[in-house]
């Protein structure tokens, strides 16, 4: 469980340090059952791909988070254009 507001969720996720990028897919829901991805770093230059979804804990405060397995991992560096076609991926499998 992830005290606070909408955006709590992704912060959280953006804090650890194997993180290095993070972002929402999906932020229809006005209650904040929101959908997005993390890029996490295990070792030198492996990337893993896992997407999160959190869900309000109404009537409690905070959002419960999951994880999916992993996604999709690639190698190498990470920049705006591998972000957009993990992004274009992502929403092709949902």
């Amino acid at each position: 469980m992830v005290p606070g507001n909408w955006y709590e969720p992704l912060k959280k996720l953006r804090s650890y340090a194997s993180v290095i990028h993070a972002e929402h897919l999906n932020t229809t829901s006005s209650a904040g059952d929101w959908d997005g991805f993390f890029v996490q770093r295990i070792g030198s230059m492996k990337y893993y791909v896992i997407r999160f979804f959190q869900e309000n804990n109404f009537p409690k405060d905070g959002f419960i988070v999951t994880t999916s397995e992993v996604e999709m991992t690639f190698d190498g560096e990470i920049n705006r254009d591998i972000v957009d076609q993990i992004i274009e991926q992502l929403n092709f499998e949902t």
